[in-house]
């Protein structure tokens, strides 16, 4: 282990295999528990509703329209930056996790 001038070690610690189980035991499990709230009260889908809205043919460029439309919401500009944190949050996690189960 070696220390640099401001006296930090430049050598990095190994966290215990039963911290790193603990926290992606926490981590999967706040996922599981997302996806049964988001099924428990997430509405229905009325099926009759969704037919008559597949039988409408909307050209590409009119969806491409309306994504661009809602730009004009603040609300949904709103959501870009939380949508970019959570896929390079998911990507971290992801990328960290890969790199601890190939030490084994």
């Amino acid at each position: 282990r070696t220390n640099d001038s401001s006296g930090n070690s430049t050598a990095s610690n190994k966290p215990s295999d039963s911290l790193v189980y603990t926290l992606l035991g926490i981590y999967t499990g706040s996922g599981v528990l997302a996806v049964l709230l988001i099924g428990i009260f997430l509405d229905q889908i009325d099926q009759r509703e969704e037919k008559s809205k597949k039988e409408e043919k909307l050209s590409i460029w009119t969806t491409v329209f309306a994504t661009f439309r809602q730009l004009r919401d603040k609300r949904q500009c709103l959501l870009i930056p939380l949508t970019a944190y959570s896929g390079f949050e998911q990507g971290f996690l992801a990328g960290d996790y890969t790199k601890h189960s190939m030490e084994f």
